[in-house]
C-alpha cells in the first residue's frame, strides 16, 4: 500500500487563494490570483472549492493519491468539530457543511478552522509565538479583524469554538455601523475596509497626491503595498489614518491584557506586515495608557514573522498533527 506524506494547507481569508503543500521537511506555496466568489448552492461552492484545490495541487506536481489530509482556515465562525461554516460575511456562507462535502468529493481527511485561529497557531509552530504558552493573536486579515487566544500551549476555542471574536467587541455603542448589524465593533473603526474607503476618499480629495497618482481613487487598487508605499513617500493624511486603527487596536489589545494576562501579544495580517513598526507603536502607546500596571510590563507585544503565511502553515500544520485517517 502506498504512503501518504504529502498535507496541504488552505487559506481562504484573503483576495487571494493561498495554498502551501509540505512534504516532511520541503515546502511548496502556490497563490492564485482568483479570488472565492459568493456562491448560491452548495454544488457550486464545492465545485469552485475544488477547481482551487486541484489547482493547488496540480502546480505542486503532487496527485491525490499522494495527498494525507487538507486543513483549511475560513475567515468566519466555524463548528471544529463538524467543520461547518456557520457564518462566513465575505463569501456568504451560512450552515455549509465544508468538512463533510469535501471529505464526500476526496475521500482524504478536512480539517476545518477559523482563520485567526489557524494564523496564531501557525505563529505558535514556527513563528513570532513559538515556545510561549500564553498568547493572544490579533490579525488583520482581509477586510475584518479577528482574535485567537492560546493558554498553556493549547489554541483556546471556547466551550462552542467561537472564543476571540476581538472584531466585534463595542468599542463605542454609538460608532459606524459594522457588518455584523450592531454599532462601534472594533472592526467597523478600524478595519481594513474603513481604512480603504478613508484612504481612497482622501486620495479623491487630494489630500493623498502620492496614494493619488498611483490608484487613483479605485478602493480595488488600494492594496496593503499602496498604503505602505504612500505612507513611505509623505502622505500624512494617510498615515493618520492608519495610526489611528492602530491606537483603536491597541486599546482593545490593552482591555484584552487586563482580561486575559497573557504572555505576549502578537500582530498579524498583510496590512501589519506592511508597516509593522507604525502600528507597534500604536498598539504600544495605547497599551501604556489603558493597560494595567504588572499585567502590562510582562507582556511582550510582537509583529507575527509568517506575515501572510501565517493561516495557511497553520491549517497545514493542523493537518499534519491529525494525520491520516483520523
Amino acid at each position: 500500500m502506498k504512503e501518504h506524506k504529502w498535507f496541504m494547507g488552505l487559506d481562504l481569508s484573503s483576495d487571494r487563494f493561498r495554498g502551501l503543500m509540505a512534504h516532511q521537511t520541503y515546502l511548496s506555496e502556490v497563490m492564485i490570483e482568483n479570488r472565492l466568489s459568493h456562491q448560491r448552492d452548495e454544488a457550486s461552492r464545492v465545485k469552485e472549492l475544488l477547481r482551487c484545490f486541484h489547482e493547488v495541487r496540480a502546480q505542486s506536481k503532487v496527485t491525490l493519491d499522494d495527498l494525507s489530509g487538507v486543513g483549511i482556515g475560513v475567515p468566519g465562525l466555524v463548528d471544529p468539530e463538524s467543520g461547518t461554516v456557520l457564518y462566513c460575511a465575505r463569501l456568504g456562507w451560512r450552515k455549509f457543511p465544508l468538512k463533510r462535502l469535501l471529505e464526500q468529493e476526496l475521500a482524504i481527511p478536512i480539517l476545518v478552522e477559523n482563520d485567526v485561529n489557524l494564523g496564531l497557531y501557525g505563529e505558535a509552530c514556527q513563528g513570532a509565538a513559538k515556545g510561549i504558552n500564553h498568547v493572544f493573536g490579533v490579525f488583520l486579515v482581509d477586510n475584518g479583524i479577528g482574535g485567537a487566544i492560546i493558554i498553556d500551549g493549547d489554541l483556546y476555542q471556547g466551550p462552542f469554538g467561537y472564543a476571540g471574536e476581538i472584531g466585534h467587541v463595542t468599542m463605542d455603542p454609538h460608532g459606524p455601523l459594522c457588518g455584523c448589524g450592531r454599532h462601534g465593533c472594533l472592526e467597523a473603526l478600524a478595519g481594513r475596509l474603513v481604512i480603504v474607503s478613508q484612504a481612497a476618499l482622501l486620495a479623491a480629495r487630494g489630500q493623498a497626491p502620492h496614494l493619488q497618482l498611483e490608484i487613483g481613487t479605485d478602493l480595488a487598487k488600494v492594496t496593503n503595498k499602496e498604503l505602505a508605499k504612500a505612507v513611505a513617500a509623505g502622505d500624512k493624511e494617510v498615515e493618520a489614518v492608519l495610526r489611528g486603527a492602530g491606537r483603536w487596536i491597541g486599546l482593545a489589545v490593552a482591555n484584552m491584557i487586563n482580561v486575559l494576562n497573557p504572555e505576549a501579544v502578537v500582530l498579524g495580517g498583510g496590512l501589519i506586515a506592511e508597516m509593522p513598526e507604525l502600528f507597534l507603536d500604536e498598539v504600544r502607546k495605547a497599551v501604556a495608557d489603558h493597560a494595567l500596571p504588572y499585567l502590562k510590563e510582562h507582556t511582550a507585544i510582537v509583529v507575527g514573522k509568517l506575515k501572510e503565511d501565517a493561516v495557511a502553515l497553520g491549517a497545514l500544520q493542523a493537518i499534519r498533527e491529525l494525520g491520516p485517517g483520523k
